[in-house]
């Protein structure tokens, strides 16, 4: 999943060189739960995307992972 995400921002958020960050945390919240979070400041999402939606491969990839298991 993190391979995808970072994919993602790399073809999506920087486009045509833009340089930016991209931010990749894992923070213990204790009780055996880990939350990973992974930002960057790209370009972000087209105004009226739907995450929940996303038709692409990779996004379903990333859905269908980031559950709680």
């Amino acid at each position: 999943m993190v391979n995808e995400v970072l994919s993602n921002a790399f073809k999506h958020g920087f486009l045509e060189g833009r340089s930016g960050t991209i931010r990749i945390t894992l923070t213990d919240m204790g009780n055996g739960v880990r939350e990973l979070v992974i930002a960057d400041d790209g370009v972000g999402f087209p105004d009226g995307f739907d995450v929940a939606r996303g038709q692409g491969l990779g996004m379903q990839i990333i859905l269908n992972s980031a559950v709680d298991r």
